[in-house]
């Protein structure tokens, strides 16, 4: 009668394990789906990332680069104007006018004769120069000086100038417009130079007889005058470049940088905009009218520099998704081992009980659940740096005050299971979300809000006994039902959810969040105290005080300043 009461549970077993064989198979292949699909959806919402970070890393570039050039161009329009200024004052010094309507009116061969007229001109031209005692009082003097007459010949020059075929036609300019002219052009060796021409007027009670005394040129260096006017500019990278753009026919002036001026394109569009160097190398640029001129001060980055740590944060991400899935394909896994393991147990259990072996597979399932509780926490604390240890602690405090409650082993242990997996759901939620230093917004708290729920939703498919279901499910409810998930109130809150809300409030009082430093026991205390009947129990919490302030059952807690 035994032996076939054990030839039926053998068979019985067999057929069993038939039966389970392709419906693990079709397990696999829906495991196996769901992370190719897991893998697929993360890589399509990382390029959408990439692509929304790099819009948004170009505009914050865009804006930069905008308000620095447009403060650059602001900077040239005022040393220019500076230096129109000067001329202008010099042009109506009444001895200039005075003593050159004296010269010019001499005959051309007597003009060259030392005179004390010829002798004060000199002077005067020669103070406003760079090597001028007056010049040195004020930054940006001219270079050179001309004063020439309304013939445009030659009446007086400082050393170094020299009337060139460009200066005359700026000159020529000034007379038929009478206006001051302005010009960048070349000078004889090759150097960008700011040209500058006003009308010298004759002295009163001349006029009638001549329409103008003569006209004053100057010369001056313009990356020499401009170049020191960029430095109070944010700085970016080594090889930033400003140019100065005139219109077509007139040079480039490279005012910073090193990029080469032959083959650059004068045609450039006000703004932001990305392009290429006269390399052929990505830039980013802005361009912006320089006021009171037809320049245009062009302001460019190398693009590869700016946007390298947005590449260096999209790879991070793509790492981290990487990790994601990893974790994901793990978790299954383990679920997928479990569920063999629990099948086979299921399958093999009338024939255990048959041969008298049915204590071994309890030992092996404890050790399992316990391994898996390990690894989840494990999981908890690296998800969330600044809940590192939380779960140990909580589910130490629990038992504490359980076991001063006076609770049953069954109901202990379940306490404290309960508490080394309350923060399960977190996993679910993003690592910022977790780390955010500022206040959360009222979308970010109901996300937040959410990890009770998915907690509980990722316990129970590892099938974990409800009441650490309902105790981590209650963590969160208030006794006065204003609580979450469900709303709560009072009768409907077990012990052990009690429990876990008390310690869980208390744990994370005296521990340091990305927004706070950590509270003081007594602080955290009073915290707890001044919200005793409408949220937390009474007795749970005079029970927690009483622990707290013996250290039964408690070890060092040492908390970081920073996770």
């Amino acid at each position: 009668m035994v032996a076939t009461s054990s030839d039926d549970l053998n068979a019985a077993t067999a057929d069993n394990l038939r039966r389970a064989i392709p419906r693990q198979r079709l397990r696999d292949v829906a495991l196996t789906t769901a992370v190719i699909v897991a893998a697929a959806t993360a890589l399509i919402f990382g390029l959408r990332y990439q692509a929304a970070e790099l819009t948004n890393e170009t505009n914050q570039w865009a804006e930069r680069l905008d308000t620095a050039t447009l403060a650059g161009a602001r900077n040239i329009s005022r040393q220019v104007e500076s230096q129109s200024a000067a001329l202008l004052e010099l042009a109506d010094n009444a001895s200039l006018r005075l003593y050159l309507w004296a010269l010019v009116s001499r005959d051309q061969g007597n003009r060259n004769v030392p005179t004390a007229e010829f002798d004060y001109l000199r002077s005067l031209l020669a103070a406003n120069t760079d090597s001028g005692t007056r010049a040195r009082t004020r930054s940006g003097a001219f270079h050179t000086l001309a004063l020439l007459d309304a013939q445009l010949s030659t009446v007086l020059t400082t050393p170094g100038a020299a009337t060139t075929e460009k200066a005359l036609q700026i000159a020529r300019q000034a007379i038929n417009t009478r206006t001051r002219q302005l010009v960048l052009a070349r000078d004889a060796n090759g150097n960008a130079t700011l040209y500058m021409a006003v009308v010298v007027e004759p002295p009163p009670g001349a006029a009638g007889q001549q329409a103008i005394g003569g006209v004053l040129v100057t010369a001056t260096d313009a990356a020499e005058l401009l170049r020191p006017l960029l430095k109070s500019l944010p700085g970016y990278f080594d090889n930033d470049a400003h140019l100065l753009i005139a219109s077509s026919d007139d040079p480039v002036v490279a005012l910073t940088g090193r990029e080469p001026l032959i083959g650059v394109n004068k045609v450039i569009t006000l703004g932001f905009s990305q392009t290429e160097s006269a390399e052929g190398a990505a830039v980013l640029q802005s361009a912006q009218k320089v006021p009171g001129t037809g320049w245009k001060l062009v302001r460019r980055v190398d693009a590869d520099r700016a946007l390298g740590t947005l590449q260096q944060r999209i790879l991070a991400y793509f790492v981290a998704l990487a990790l994601s899935v990893f974790l994901l394909a793990t978790l299954f896994w383990a679920w997928r081992e479990r569920s063999i393991r629990l099948q086979e147990r299921k399958n093999y259990l009338p024939m255990v009980i048959g041969n008298q072996f049915n204590q071994r597979p309890a030992t092996r399932e404890e050790q399992m659940l316990n391994k898996l509780v390990a690894s989840l926490v494990d999981i908890i604390d690296l998800h969330d740096p600044y809940s590192a240890f939380h779960s140990a602690r909580l589910a130490e405090l629990c038992r504490a005050i359980g076991m001063k409650m006076g609770l049953d082993q069954e109901s202990l242990s379940n306490l404290v299971t309960a508490a080394m997996l309350a923060n399960v759901g977190k996993i679910s939620l993003p690592r910022e979300l977790l780390t955010k230093r500022d206040e959360l917004s009222d979308s970010e708290a109901e996300l937040l809000h959410t990890h009770v729920e998915e907690g509980v939703e990722i316990l129970r498919r590892l099938d974990f006994d409800d009441p650490v279901l309902a105790a981590i499910a209650q963590k969160q409810e208030h006794l006065d039902g204003g609580g979450y998930p469900q709303g709560l109130s009072e009768d409907r809150i077990t012990v052990l959810g009690r429990i876990l809300s008390v310690a869980n409030a208390y744990i994370a009082l005296v521990s340091p969040r990305a927004y706070r430093d950590a509270l003081s026991s007594d602080e955290a205390l009073q915290t707890l105290r001044q919200e005793l009947g409408s949220v937390y129990d009474r007795e749970v919490f005079a029970t927690l005080e009483s622990v707290v302030d013996s250290g039964e059952g408690l070890s060092d807690w040492e908390f970081p300043t920073e996770a």
